[in-house]
């Protein structure tokens, strides 16, 4: 009963000091919620790989439909969009849009770049077709927002390129048909009829390329779906503001040997034992309900999903609380004061991935950051937020994450001195 005295002691004046509860709670969502609305507001609510690239065929032969089916292989094609599209950019008087078409939809198309609205559209020039026949070169045009997924342009254009290489070497292939029929016009029947037979059977409908690609992973490997801008910034910034719960647990520590309150809490029926757990108890229950609000409150506000399991993500969460609250502990047993150990929990947080992955940092870097708790819950919050995973795949997380609080937790009894 003496640890829950403590406990409620320390809430007793967490609730005298409303500007705490301001801190610990309305700060970070102050924080978080501009930051994903800036994510979910425009363009920025889809991702540039959600969104379907335009095909806008001024030619609509053969070999314009042979480019579209390539590009149908890696992309969501979309074509001939609605009229009513124009109203939204006030094209419904403009004589192209009077009916649907390829001219109406490069004016649609043409304003959704310019409000961001889309990332790109393909322009298939009229006579593609009848140039190619004629093995003429014809330019395709490529539109595209400069704000948008530079990555998903590059690969637009690599199967473009890909396919124009394809169907050079096919008319090449029938030119040089062609031409050998051409010379053994003078040649016997025999020679007729055998060239002509070698002819039927490569059909240029039948071409295969040479090489195959196959793409084989290690047989352990599992993919690591990457987040989207929500799924990172939400999780990120909720460990990152958790964590500076430690610093806080070190400054309310540092003010109750200021003020004389450890010392009349020493003076109390109180075993030391008692005092460390109950301190304890309260930075674990202020650390679990900072991260459930904050997850809650942004999962209403942006529809953020938090899994598929929720005793993982409930696991998850106890077990960062408990890590931040044993690092509070031994903040606050080496007398550590807020400021000295806010800098390296931000550093931390860089360092563990809570503003973006630790994939895009050097090997030293990436090595380091598997020694730092972030790593840990990020890894966690992202198995099941972006990769729907359960608690089986969360365990050894969960594990690291309270082997790191163990850790804290035996060095800040070892410091704790009674009688400072």
């Amino acid at each position: 009963m003496k640890i829950f005295a403590v406990f409620l002691n320390e809430n007793k004046r967490l609730f005298r000091e409303k500007g705490l509860i301001l801190i610990l709670l309305l700060m970070p969502l102050a924080f978080i919620v501009p930051i994903a609305m800036a994510y979910t507001s425009g363009a920025a609510s889809t991702s540039d790989k959600d969104q379907p690239l335009l095909v806008i065929d001024y030619d609509g032969g053969k070999q314009a439909q042979d480019l579209i089916e390539t590009l149908d292989e890696s992309f969501r094609i979309e074509r001939n969009l609605p009229v009513e599209d124009a109203k939204e950019h006030k094209l419904d008087t403009d004589p192209d849009c009077a009916a649907p078409g390829p001219a109406c939809d490069e004016k649609i198309a043409r304003a959704q770049l310019k409000a961001s609205a889309r990332s790109l559209a393909l322009l298939i020039p009229k006579g593609l077709s009848e140039a190619y026949e004629q093995s003429k070169q014809t330019v395709i045009t490529l539109l595209y927002d400069p704000a948008g997924d530079v990555n998903l342009r590059d690969q637009v254009q690599g199967v473009i390129q890909g396919a124009a290489i394809s169907i050079s070497l096919e008319k090449q292939v029938m030119q040089g048909q062609q031409d050998m029929q051409d010379l053994t016009s003078i040649a016997s029947d025999d020679v007729k009829d055998a060239v002509a037979d070698a002819v039927e059977k490569s059909s240029t409908t039948d071409l295969k390329s040479a090489i195959a690609f196959e793409q084989i992973p290690p047989s352990n490997y599992i993919e690591r779906k990457p987040p989207n801008p929500l799924q990172q910034s939400i999780p990120g910034y909720t460990v990152m503001f958790v964590f500076l719960v430690a610093a806080f647990m070190a400054g309310w520590s540092t003010e109750e040997k200021r003020n004389g309150i450890l010392r009349r809490l020493r003076s109390s029926p109180v075993s030391t034992a008692s005092l460390l757990a109950g301190k304890l108890l309260y930075g674990l229950v202020v650390s679990l309900v900072q991260i459930l609000v904050l997850f809650l409150a942004t999962s209403i506000i942006f529809g953020l999903d938090l899994g598929k399991d929720p005793l993982a993500f409930i696991l998850v969460c106890v077990a960062l609380a408990t890590t931040v609250a044993c690092l509070g502990m031994l903040a606050s047993a080496v007398k550590f004061p807020s400021s000295a150990i806010t800098a390296p929990l931000v550093i931390g947080a860089l360092l563990g991935g809570c503003l973006f992955s630790p994939d895009f940092f050097p090997p030293l870097l990436r090595t380091i950051s598997y020694f730092i708790p972030h790593t840990w819950a990020m890894t966690a919050y992202q198995d099941l937020l972006v990769r729907g995973q359960g608690l089986s795949q969360v365990l050894p997380e969960i594990g690291v994450l309270l082997v790191f609080a163990a850790l804290f937790f035996g060095l800040g009894v070892w410091r704790f001195d009674p009688m400072d």
